[in-house]
């Protein structure tokens, strides 16, 4: 018998709620948005040598609210994926949709360079291709953000 495919979805209503209203407005010229590991770590390094820079997580932490959504969506320290994703692709979408002028991407070079299909397949879902919640959710929706002027990922412009 199979199980029910509703299980998986445990998103907790009151958070998503609070994650549709929470302030994510960062400065113009100032968004930083990172996919996988890899990404957050480059990410780190650009905010570290440019103070102002704010990644999603940076932003949540200003206010009250942000920071216990954060910690709510922790579980032994760590994002319990599986309970927030829902949330974290609203903030995501959310962010994306309120940065403005240049922004700042950093990501695996699989998503930069050109490369045979095969290579594309995402680290921790394999057999699966465009998984991120940067390729689904954020590039698209910065993609098609009027306010967006340019888009850079790892330091090269996208175009």
């Amino acid at each position: 018998m199979r199980a029910d495919p509703r299980a998986e979805f445990t998103t907790n209503k009151e958070l998503l709620g609070i994650a549709m209203r929470v302030p994510l407005s960062p400065e113009r010229n100032r968004a930083v948005f990172y996919a996988e590991a890899v990404g957050a770590k480059l990410s780190k390094t650009f905010i570290d040598q440019n103070p102002g820079y704010k990644r999603i997580d940076e932003l949540l932490i200003v206010n009250p609210e942000g920071r216990n959504l954060l910690a709510s969506m922790k579980k032994d320290g760590k994002i319990a994926w599986t309970n927030v994703r829902e949330i974290w692709y609203e903030l995501s979408r959310r962010l994306a949709e309120t940065a403005s002028g240049d922004v700042y991407c950093f990501v695996p070079n699989r998503l930069v360079e050109d490369r045979p299909v095969s290579e594309n397949e995402h680290s921790f879902d394999k057999g699966r291709y465009a998984s991120t919640v940067f390729e689904k959710i954020e590039l698209p929706a910065l993609a098609l953000n009027p306010n967006v002027d340019r888009i850079f990922l790892n330091g090269k412009l996208l175009g």
